[in-house]
């Protein structure tokens, strides 16, 4: 999305109108290798009369960051016709708000790669127990013969299972973006 807002910018720059910068922008190289479809969704929009921002609004298929990534792509392009802005360099803007957008997703997934992988390995551990028991040929039946190793394998598999469920929502509670603004009371 960062590539396709980029190269408008430079059409809209080189004096093109905001239909044909975005049609050159999705035969370039990077932004085709992403989007194949694009260029033939942009031409079919331009010539339905719809537009350009109208498009990027209805695309279907995306993920949720891709979607807000063209949205505030349109959002510029509408700002620019509302307030009479520079196309070019509000859609300059916005490319660059999309790096940082990205660039912060980056962090945040590194961020929360080595916690992931402990959670998942935690959650396999208690599973893997039983597995190298019949490894070694001890059956299910021996391992699990006694009341109290029934009870106990339960309460462990239910305690999985919670840990798994904290431990997924603290990674949500990680990741959303945090506030800027002062709580007002």
């Amino acid at each position: 999305m960062a590539d396709f807002a980029e190269v408008v910018a430079v059409g809209l720059e080189a004096g093109l109108d905001l239909g044909s910068a975005a049609r050159v922008a999705a035969r370039s190289p990077a932004v085709s290798r992403g989007a194949p479809w694009l260029d033939a969704t942009l031409a079919q929009s331009l010539s339905d009369g719809r537009g350009v921002a109208a498009l990027l609004r209805e695309l279907p298929g995306l993920s949720v960051q891709e979607r807000q990534d063209l949205g505030l792509l349109a959002s510029a392009w509408r700002l620019a016709d509302d307030v009479g802005a520079g196309t070019a360099a509000v859609t300059a803007e916005a490319a660059a708000s999309i790096r940082g957008r990205q660039a912060a997703r980056a962090r945040t997934a590194v961020v929360v790669a080595g916690p992931r992988a402990s959670m998942w390995l935690l959650s396999v551990l208690p599973v893997a127990g039983p597995v190298a028991a019949a490894l070694v040929g001890i059956g299910p039946g021996r391992l699990y013969g006694t009341q109290p190793a029934r009870v106990l394998a339960v309460t462990g598999l239910l305690l999985t299972a919670a840990g798994w469920c904290w431990a997924r929502s603290l990674l949500h509670r990680a990741q959303r973006p945090g506030r800027t603004g002062r709580a007002t009371g």
